[in-house]
C-alpha cells in the first residue's frame, strides 16, 4: 500500500537507509503495477519480473524486518530487452 493510502497514485518517496553507520536518503517512485508493466512493454519485451524476498542471512541480522519483508514486497526487478 502507498504512503498516502492510494495504491493507484504515483508517489516520490524518500526512504532512509543505514549504511556504514550513516543514514542516507534513497529516493524512489512508487507506482501501480499496471503502470510499470504497461509502460515497459510499450518499448521493451518483458523477459522476467521478480519480487525478491530477504535471505536467511538477513533473517539472522534483522528478524523483525525479515518478517515484514516476507509479507510485503518492497522491491520489484524488471528484466526487459529493447526490441530491434
Amino acid at each position: 500500500m502507498s504512503v498516502n493510502g492510494d495504491y493507484f497514485s504515483n508517489e516520490l518517496i524518500v526512504d532512509q537507509w543505514k549504511r556504514e553507520g550513516k543514514l542516507i536518503e534513497v529516493p524512489f517512485y512508487r507506482r501501480p503495477l499496471h503502470e510499470i508493466v504497461n509502460e515497459t512493454i510499450a518499448y521493451f519485451s518483458l523477459e522476467k519480473l521478480i519480487e525478491p524476498q530477504p535471505t536467511k542471512a538477513f533473517k539472522e541480522q534483522e528478524p523483525e524486518n525479515y518478517e515484514k519483508l516476507m509479507k510485503n514486497a518492497h522491491f520489484m526487478i524488471v528484466r526487459a530487452r529493447k526490441e530491434k
